[in-house]
C-alpha cells in the first residue's frame, strides 16, 4: 500500500484497533461552549502543509483558515464572532495542533 512495508501496515492496523474512544459526553465549562461550537463548525477549515522527499510524504495541519470564521459561524447559527470567542478559539486551535504534533511523534 503506497510502498509501505507489510510490517508497517500491520503495525498501523494494530495501533488503530486500540485507539482510545472519546467519552459519550464531554464536560465543557459554560464560558467555553461557543468556542467549542466554533471549533466544531470549523472542523474542515484547516490549512495544511505538504512535505515530501524522494522516499516519504506527509501532510501536517498548520492552523485554521480564519478568513472563513465569520461566514462559517453565521451559517452554523453561532452569530457574530466576538474578540472573546476568537481568543478562546485560538486556545483550542493551539491545543489541537499540539495534540496532533504529539500524536505524530
Amino acid at each position: 500500500m503506497f510502498g509501505l512495508p507489510e510490517a508497517e501496515i500491520a503495525k498501523a492496523r494494530a495501533d488503530f484497533a486500540v485507539m482510545p474512544t472519546a467519552p459519550e459526553r464531554l464536560a465543557i465549562h459554560p464560558d467555553n461552549v461557543r468556542a467549542v461550537r466554533m471549533l466544531e463548525a470549523m472542523r474542515t477549515q484547516w490549512s495544511w502543509l505538504a512535505l515530501s522527499t524522494m522516499t516519504q510524504a506527509k501532510a501536517i495541519r498548520v492552523g485554521m483558515k480564519y478568513e472563513t470564521l465569520d461566514s462559517t459561524a453565521a451559517r452554523m447559527g453561532l452569530g457574530v464572532v466576538t474578540g472573546d470567542d476568537f481568543a478562546r478559539l485560538q486556545v483550542l486551535e493551539s491545543a489541537a495542533l499540539a495534540a496532533w504534533s504529539e500524536a505524530a511523534a
